[in-house]
């Protein structure tokens, strides 16, 4: 359902905000009325150290997909927020709606419920607003009034919303944390946490906030195996039985360290033909960088998030550690090496990256005698590209090279490189019935060997390499004087007809990058072989 009031932005952008560095009062305080301020968090901002002195009194707006916590309170109390899709917006509101002037509606009916609703808590609520389905984690403390909104019975806590076209509060099926994901402590009615069993739309409620079921959940069963873990991913699945449309948020941890997290919402064929929930439990991590090249024996688990249930096959032994360095990044080469250390023969592939965008893609596999003097296993680990045209075009690029399918980057990445475009220059000096020939250079690349295409219209006949030398060239000063091209006349040409023949500089592909289609026609003749 839509908001009956439109948001009018205005954005701090926090790209990387550590709470413990703003002092011992960091609350950041943004308009709560139409039309509000919001603080805006990026994809990769990371926070710290919030509570009821550090966070933000007023609209929180995240991007990016991933888990977040929103940092909000109001009065010096602190009341997170989690969702996870991107563009979430959302504050907390101290207090009933029309104690806060609030700026939607003012009258929210504490009587009017659906049959599934009990009551409804008077002390809180959150004003959630976004497009795109997410799961939705609200947070409780002694002050929400949980004892008494439940009458001590946690099991039938439930997240409510106001639909505004029926003027009710409805239910939305939701279950308590055994751990609230937000204090690490165990859930219970003086603290904790709740969330939805699936994604909601956000703007299908105009507030959110606690209540009671006329009938208590069912309290969850969980099933689940890790299944495997690789230098690449780590993947399993998990359900819960008793609520089998629920899709479960995991955690990859190690003894009390959490790596990373994710939904267990992947669709499986194999899944549903075992009669596992609607299949849709499947989860797949990318290996996090810091277990890439530690060169440390780990023991992983994968635990369901907001519990202390570890799926069967945890811990698994994990062992990967990669090195290597990206060396250099001149307008000519690409370079580097990269190895796995407990994988001496195996080549692996890296991934050549301008900012976000992939380049190319290489295996590692060339021998170096430098790494094999060193003791580094059989030395096969070099990669070497030629820069990608479309680098060639005078503007800053910043280069990283990644092992593909990892989050492992290369040592020295990343490296910027700012190359001019080409510049052509040559001459198309004979076409005989044996033999056509000619020269052509880059003078912004003098020490490359331009591939030249011999063609009539949309017909291509040979290509050649210009890389012959040619003493005249020298004479004149021009580069290395390594730019000669010959080309035997093709028999398609002695047709006895009139050809009008063209030169023109090749630019290639680097392996799957779509290629700057340059094309410089150095001189035409127009010519008759009989």
């Amino acid at each position: 359902m839509a908001k009956l009031y439109k948001l009018l932005v205005f954005v701090l952008a926090l790209q990387s905000v550590s709470y413990s560095s703003l002092g011992q009062s960091s609350i950041i305080k943004s308009e709560r009325k139409a039309p509000p301020g919001i603080v805006s968090f990026s994809e990769t901002a990371k926070i710290a150290s919030i509570g009821n002195s550090k966070h933000i009194d007023g609209y929180v707006r995240k991007y990016g997909d991933d888990i977040f916590t929103f940092p909000v309170g109001q009065n010096g109390v602190f009341r997170p927020f989690a969702a996870q899709a991107d563009r979430t917006t959302g504050a907390y509101f101290a207090g009933t709606p029309s104690s806060n002037s609030f700026s939607i509606e003012s009258t929210f009916s504490y009587d009017r419920r659906d049959g599934l609703v009990k009551a409804v808590g008077n002390k809180e609520f959150w004003d959630i607003n976004g497009s795109k389905a997410t799961r939705l984690t609200l947070s409780w403390n002694a002050a929400s009034d949980v004892a008494g909104i439940t009458d001590n019975d946690l099991k039938s806590l439930t997240i409510v919303g106001w639909n505004t076209s029926t003027s009710n509060w409805e239910k939305i099926e939701s279950l308590v944390d055994e751990v609230s994901i937000f204090t690490a402590m165990s859930s219970d009615v003086s603290q904790g946490s709740i969330t939805t069993i699936q994604s909601i739309t956000p703007d299908t409620y105009s507030i959110y906030s606690f209540g009671s079921l006329q009938q208590a959940n069912a309290s969850s069963k969980f099933n689940g195996v890790l299944e495997s873990v690789s230098c690449t991913e780590i993947t399993g699945w998990v359900w819960d039985e008793n609520h089998p449309n629920s899709v479960l948020n995991v955690e990859l941890v190690e003894g009390t360290k959490i790596y990373a997290s994710t939904s267990a919402g992947i669709f499986r064929q194999d899944l549903k033909t075992k009669g596992i929930g609607t299949g849709y439990h499947a989860f797949k991590f990318v290996v996090p960088s810091a277990l890439l090249s530690d060169g440390v024996n780990h023991n992983l688990s994968v635990r369901v998030k907001g519990t202390s249930y570890l799926l069967n096959g945890s811990p698994k032994a994990f062992s990967c550690s990669y090195e290597g360095t990206f060396e250099g990044s001149d307008c000519y080469k690409i370079s580097g090496w990269v190895r796995d250390k407990n994988n001496t023969n195996t080549a692996l592939k890296v991934e050549i990256m301008d900012g976000n965008t992939i380049l190319s893609t290489v295996v590692a596999e060339k021998y170096r005698a430098d790494l094999k003097s060193k003791g580094l296993g059989t030395g096969n680990y070099g990669f070497s590209i030629d820069v990608p045209p479309s680098l060639k075009d005078g503007a800053s690029h910043s280069l990283t090279v990644r092992v593909k399918g990892t989050t492992y980057v290369l040592t020295n990445s990343p490296q910027v490189v700012v190359c001019p475009g080409p510049s052509y220059d040559g001459k198309f000096e004979r076409a005989e019935c044996g033999v056509i020939s000619g020269w052509v250079w880059d003078k912004s690349y003098p020490n490359s060997a331009l591939v030249v295409e011999l063609f009539e219209g949309n017909t291509v006949y040979a290509t050649a390499t210009a890389n012959i030398f040619q003493e005249s060239l020298q004479r004149y000063g021009i580069g290395t004087a390594k730019y000669g091209f010959s080309i035997a006349t093709p028999t398609s040409l002695k047709d006895g007809k009139e050809h009008a023949l063209n030169i023109r500089v090749k630019v290639t592909a680097q392996s799957d990058l779509c290629c700057q289609r340059v094309r410089r026609q150095v001189r035409a003749g127009r010519l008759r072989f009989d």
